[in-house]
């Protein structure tokens, strides 16, 4: 599963319970007021303050941001800092609306909990703030309430300092979780770019930069597979430096290097994004050449033979050229089969005096009759 479907879900899920937070805190509020008319504390009216202060109120409110919230949560036109957002701000509301109406230190401050550790979960700093800014004013607006319904004591004013700390001990908390968040990010992603380059580094061939050998036979694998599922078509060149023992007794290994180095570039040069280019060991070289026929695959080789050709060398002043086999796949053959009609078209191309492209065609075999 990638990153973002997984942000998705999870964000889905708290959602969810966002929704499940705000129906119960509807049904004990309730409950709550059918106990107080039913012990006589208020009437059974649509008048009553306390249906509209504590039940119809924050529940109108509630809901109305858990419906905003779900919308940008569930929409596609929205980012997903947006609409992280959005449902950081629908807890917020309902964690302001609780801690006010009821109006008591230990639910403002166990209240705000929640978004904090949304905050630090989302990895938003941003987020967070909001989040202890809320949870502060909360806490303040508490206290004036109660102050100005001359209820505050010496253990309110305890509870009062402890609270502020405790709000601000749960945002430290919070930041350095993200901070631990990001710096494990960093880390895992750097090691995945390690292993990403470790893994190409074993891919490729150290002097040329072309894929080797075992990337080869992986590649030709699952061109096969392609063709037989997919109905596609591919071609495979095989390629063999010319008199190149010659070339490293005469003019030494280094001189060798450069003349495969420059084949290898050549290659690179005429070869398309649908081409795979590969050293497949010593001075032989092979090409996938992806959707293209024999025909084509052919003019191709001829462009990078005759560049190749061309190359001027300070150690020499004869050309250096190369011979080539091109096959092209067909269901009949078996891996090992297709591999060695290419070999055997490179070292045609050799017998008949080196220097160029030797095309195998592929002759079907013809129906055969069964008489009765």
């Amino acid at each position: 599963m990638k990153a973002e479907e997984l942000k998705t879900r999870f964000r889905n899920q708290l959602i969810n319970v966002h929704a499940f937070a705000v129906i119960a805190a509807t049904l004990v509020e309730i409950i709550a007021y059918i106990l107080y008319t039913y012990s006589g504390t208020y009437p059974l009216t649509i008048a009553c303050p306390y249906l509209w202060h504590s039940l119809i109120g924050p529940a109108a409110i509630n809901f109305s941001s858990h419906i905003i919230a779900r919308k940008i949560c569930k929409s596609d036109e929205f980012a997903n800092d947006r609409k992280n957002s959005a449902l950081i701000y629908a807890t917020l509301i309902t964690t302001t609306v609780v801690s006010l109406v009821h109006r008591d230190f230990i639910i403002a401050a166990s209240a705000f909990i929640f978004p904090m550790m949304l905050s630090a979960n989302f990895n938003d700093r941003k987020l967070l703030r909001h989040s202890l800014g809320v949870s502060l004013f909360s806490l303040t607006a508490t206290t004036i309430i109660l102050y100005a319904e001359d209820k505050i004591t010496v253990a309110n004013a305890v509870n009062i300092s402890a609270l502020y700390a405790f709000a601000i001990i749960s945002f430290l908390s919070g930041k350095i979780n993200i901070n631990f968040s990001n710096r494990s990010t960093e880390i895992i992603n750097s090691q995945a770019m390690h292993n990403s380059k470790l893994e190409e580094i074993l891919q490729k061939d150290a002097m040329t930069g072309l894929y080797n050998h075992k990337m080869f036979y992986a590649q030709l694998e699952a061109c096969i597979k392609d063709c037989h599922s997919k109905d596609s078509k591919f071609c495979l060149a095989m390629i063999d430096v010319d008199n190149f023992k010659s070339v490293n007794d005469t003019y030494g290994h280094d001189n060798g290097d450069k003349v495969l180095i420059n084949l290898a570039n050549v290659m690179r040069e005429f070869c398309t994004q649908n081409d795979i280019p590969f050293r497949y060991g010593g001075e032989e070289f092979a090409i996938i050449f992806y959707e293209k026929t024999s025909f084509q695959t052919c003019m191709i080789m001829k462009k990078i033979l005759s560049a190749f050709r061309e190359m001027k060398y300070n150690f020499t002043d004869s050309k250096i050229t190369f011979s080539c086999g091109v096959v092209q796949y067909d269901v009949t053959y078996n891996k090992d089969e297709f591999f060695s009609l290419a070999d055997a078209a490179m070292y045609k191309a050799k017998s008949l005096g080196k220097n160029q492209i030797y095309r195998h065609i592929h002759i079907p075999e013809p129906t055969k009759i069964v008489q009765r």
